[in-house]
Formats: C-alpha cells, structure tokens, sequence
C-alpha cells in the first residue's frame, strides 16, 4: 500500500508542479512567461502519461489495494489538484475516471472536496 501511495506523493506530484504556475500572475519577463508555459504543456504530457500507466494499474479493480486505502486517498488528492490546475483529462482513461468518481463518491473524500472548493472559493473572491 506505501509504495502504491507513492505513485501519487512521488511520482505524479513532481508532474504536477510546473502546472502550479497557473494559479500565479503571469512573469513580466515574456521569456520566462513562454519557457513556464512550455514547462506546462510537457507536465501535461508527463501527466497524462501517468494517468495511462494509473489506468493499466486499475484495471479490473474498485480501488488500487483490492479495498479502499491511503493509496488511494493520496492519488485522488494529486489528481484533483492536477484538474484544479488545468492538467490533462481524465475522460480518456475511463478506468481511472470511473476510480475517481467512486473515490469522489465517499463521504468522507466528498467532505475534503467541498473544503477544499470552498477554500478556492473564499481566495478566488
């Protein structure tokens, strides 16, 4: 289970960094603007990459362990920070979409969730 949950806290967040420059103002620098946004458009790939490598994995299962797990837990927070942050779909992975929904779907990661909008949405007015 620790080393599925570092799929997500070691592998898929480091993809996620160079998209976390979208939540910022723009660099006055046109240079460093354009180089940030490349860094992004490749951390999309390098995601979406992850997301077909995370679909193999789920394939035929309810959750990454064969019950729900802190694996679990991590990957979904690290993917929906991805989709907070504009990353790549989850549509062409219908495995790991119908993973997150289900992981959606849960009480207690539903409660997380609606924190966590509505702390974009208090810092977003």
């Amino acid at each position: 289970c620790r080393l599925l949950e570092l799929m997500g806290d070691e592998v898929l967040l480091p993809r996620i960094v160079p998209i976390m420059c979208r939540t910022e103002p723009a660099d006055p620098d046109p240079a460093r603007q354009r180089e940030r946004e490349a860094d992004g458009k490749r951390a999309e790939a390098d995601i979406a990459d992850f997301y077909a490598a995370a679909e193999k994995r789920l394939e035929n299962k309810m959750y990454l362990e064969n019950m729900f797990s802190v694996a679990d837990i991590a990957l979904f927070l690290d993917i929906l920070f991805a989709n907070r942050l504009g990353g790549p779909p989850l549509d062409p992975y219908p495995g790991l979409c119908s993973w997150y929904a289900r992981v959606a779907e849960r009480p207690s990661v539903a409660a997380v969730v609606a924190e966590i909008a509505e702390a974009d949405r208090l810092l977003s007015a």
